[in-house]
């Protein structure tokens, strides 16, 4: 019998695409180019989750690559900007997808334990969390950047289950 369900947080709660598409027109107007930012964002992000590169770094790469991809000029202060006014934009317009209080509470109501189990950096997700109101809805919160471990790797979810006090069947 299941007994616990855990969630990722973004493209899953958080409408993290539409906050990202949003933060990238204010700076760079409403032709940026966002498929480019999600193709920098799958080769990027790994160097940060494999411990190459902190979060800051990556960010700040990502950042560089696409002002140069876009032919804009890419200094260190340039790239530190855009990307400090990224993040501010990021962090102010997040929003959960119109269905997730209601399965959230649903699911608490039939009795299931929730856990979160996302891939980022720790003081990032936690202010998302925050900010959507979602900080104190779960019964555990395993988010990478703390925890040491990330997914798809099975640790992780062998970490919930364990804080969860389910087994894998449950």
């Amino acid at each position: 019998m299941i007994r616990a369900v855990c969630f990722d947080v973004d493209a899953t709660l958080v409408d993290f695409d539409a906050s990202a598409l949003a933060a990238l027109r204010e700076i760079f107007g409403a032709e940026v180019d966002y498929e480019a930012w999600l193709r920098l964002s799958a080769e990027h992000f790994p160097r940060y989750t494999s411990g190459e590169l902190d979060f800051t770094a990556m960010r700040e790469a990502r950042m560089a690559a696409y002002l140069e991809l876009a032919g804009l000029p890419a200094p260190a202060e340039t790239v530190r900007t855009a990307e400090q006014r990224r993040m501010e934009l990021l962090d102010a317009s997040y929003a959960l997808f119109e269905d997730v209080i209601d399965c959230l509470d649903q699911l608490r109501a039939d009795g299931f334990l929730l856990g979160l189990i996302t891939n980022n950096d720790a003081d990032h997700q936690r202010r998302k969390l925050a900010q959507v109101g979602l900080a104190d809805r779960f019964d555990v919160i395993l988010i990478s950047g703390e925890c040491g471990v990330a997914k798809p790797e099975g640790a992780i979810f062998d970490l919930a289950r364990t804080r969860l006090g389910v087994s894998a069947d449950e």
